[in-house]
């Protein structure tokens, strides 16, 4: 179960929870004595009071039928008293009302795990998933779930799970440049080496970063990423010079082949002749341990090109 009783992640809604040692008849409105309750019963969930949490949630619901959240920490309560039953029931209701349904639904697979009901927490877990649950962590160390461990379909729960927590490495459209990772000695010409290269994921896979390092000290960064709304792969390549003209340059990939070879174009102003400089790169992977790379400019709006650099990546060997 997520957020038995963990009072460090702030699970309760009061910042301050009120301990009222006695409830006494009052003449107050419904919600004020609801919310009296609501507070006994958080006091009580601290006080690891579990059968007095449950007994004033139960009081709070049958007040305040709105309270959704009371319904959630009344099944935190059962289960925390092993009433595995009750606390699947208070939670399928949370559920109905659409509360925190990752959380929820797989607090209601834990349930039904701890009944040994292996069919229904499969039901659950796979709506949990569905509602984008993502804690791979939790899957893999829950000891409740011990007893669905040997049962083939656990083994896609953790695939799904991942697939939520990490969406772009399932993606293919984020994959389009993972030729290129790794560590890389970088030449100019064919035997002229002049840096070295560190390209790796970040951001789960929605992002390539690629850290250059010239032999003379000069040093680079560059953030390759898809934007979504637009469709776009971006390029983003930025050095300590970044006042100079192409000290800092952004792309768009243009073009993409069929052998995975990638161009990314973008614009650089030329103040002396008051006019834009179109300026390209391309990623042509020849092999799994080479990748050939090209940087071209046009003054003439791409008429004619002309090679700035011309090298390659090879892969360090391990």
């Amino acid at each position: 179960m997520i957020s038995r009783f963990r009072p460090s992640l702030n699970l309760f809604l009061l910042a301050v929870v009120v301990v009222i040692s006695s409830i006494q008849p009052s003449s107050a409105q419904p919600s004020a004595t609801a919310d009296s309750l609501f507070a006994q019963a958080n006091a009580y969930l601290q006080q690891e009071k579990w059968p007095e949490a449950a007994a004033a949630f139960e009081r709070v619901v049958k007040i305040d039928t709105t309270n959704t959240q009371a319904i959630f920490q009344l099944g935190q309560a059962y289960y925390l008293m092993n009433d595995f039953k009750k606390a699947a029931s208070a939670w399928e209701r949370a559920d109905a009302r659409n509360y925190r349904p990752a959380t929820t639904r797989y607090n209601i697979a834990s349930s039904y795990a701890q009944l040994n009901d292996k069919e229904k927490a499969f039901v659950w877990l796979a709506q949990a998933l569905e509602a984008g649950f993502n804690r791979t962590d939790i899957l893999g160390t829950d000891k409740v779930l011990d007893t669905l461990r040997s049962d083939d379909r656990f083994a896609k729960v953790l695939e799904l799970a991942d697939q939520n927590a990490r969406p772009c490495e399932y993606d293919p459209v984020y994959r389009i440049l993972d030729f290129w990772l790794g560590e890389w000695d970088v030449y100019a010409n064919e035997n002229q080496k002049i840096g070295v290269s560190f390209i790796r994921k970040m951001v789960n896979g929605c992002a390539i970063q690629e850290n250059f390092e010239q032999l003379d000290g000069f040093v680079g960064q560059n953030l390759f990423y898809f934007n979504n709304v637009s469709g776009e792969w971006k390029m983003i390549w930025i050095t300590g010079s970044a006042i100079s003209l192409g000290g800092v340059k952004e792309k768009i990939m243009t073009a993409r082949d069929d052998s995975g070879t990638v161009r990314f174009q973008g614009t650089l102003p030329d103040n002396t002749a008051g006019q834009l400089i179109l300026d390209r790169s391309t990623f042509a992977p020849v092999s799994k341990d080479r990748v050939n790379m090209i940087i071209q400019q046009s003054r003439d709006g791409g008429d004619n090109w002309i090679t700035t650099f011309s090298g390659y990546y090879q892969r360090k060997e391990k």
